[in-house]
């Protein structure tokens, strides 16, 4: 997972097969989905939206045949950016929506907790795209506050600031959406994480947008003020609004 979130994919494929191999040479079936699942996200993380599909899918499969709540979610999670990359918004939406109830009937443990927050994300993410602003903030929302009560700084942070920031702009809060993207960029630093390709192209709309109403400068002084302060506060203020 740190080869393929830090762009080496052919080390991340390998070690991934080669963990794949390991279970099926003991037959132990319910162990793949997490090879198979992890082997998509390389796949879309390549550009490979089929084959990430075709993978996401047969974890999908393997996860519920053993009833794994959280290995279903986390499959349906990632199948999901797969579906959108292909321009399948529909469907990547009903499988996120099933999964939400299904995580919602569930004890809130950790795990469970991480499964709301990546699905959250990525509902909030196919809402954005479908033009349904106020419902993805309401999903962005939910999603950033849950995983920094629970967890403190992590990556999923940023997904939820980075989709805070897209609906902002879209919606006209131009020097919020630049200063969500400052802030965000100043976790991406720290963390050492690179875009992905929907989020890359999210991110560059989201930019754009702001830039293109604020003008150059007001736009980068904006940006540069969410970079520089605080994570704790920047939080604060994109759930409670600029």
């Amino acid at each position: 997972m740190l080869a393929a979130r830090n762009g080496d994919y052919h080390h991340a494929s390998t070690q991934y097969e080669e963990s794949l191999a390991l279970y099926r040479s003991v037959d132990y079936r319910k162990g793949t989905h997490g090879p198979l699942r992890e082997l998509g996200v390389v796949a879309y993380l390549q550009g490979d939206y089929e084959r990430a599909v075709q993978l996401g899918e047969h974890a999908l499969a393997v996860a519920r045949e053993f009833g794994s709540v959280f290995g279903s979610s986390l499959a349906v999670c990632n199948l999901a950016d797969a579906l959108r990359a292909r321009g399948d918004l529909e469907r990547a939406r009903t499988l996120l929506e099933a999964s939400l109830a299904t995580l919602r009937r569930e004890e809130q443990r950790v795990l469970v907790a991480n499964a709301l927050v990546n699905t959250l994300n990525r509902l909030g993410s196919i809402q954005c795209a479908l033009g349904e602003d106020a419902v993805a903030e309401e999903s962005y929302s939910e999603s950033l506050d849950l995983i920094w009560r629970s967890v403190g700084k992590a990556f999923e942070a940023v997904a939820c600031l980075e989709g805070m920031a897209r609906v902002a702009a879209t919606l006209g809060q131009s020097e919020r959406a630049a200063k969500l993207l400052g802030a965000s960029a100043a976790l991406r630093d720290e963390m050492g994480t690179p875009l992905s390709p929907i989020v890359r192209v999210d991110h560059a709309h989201a930019a754009n947008t702001a830039r293109e109403a604020l003008g150059e400068q007001a736009f980068e002084n904006a940006w540069t003020a969410g970079h520089s302060t605080p994570l704790d506060e920047s939080i604060a203020d994109a759930l409670g609004g600029f």
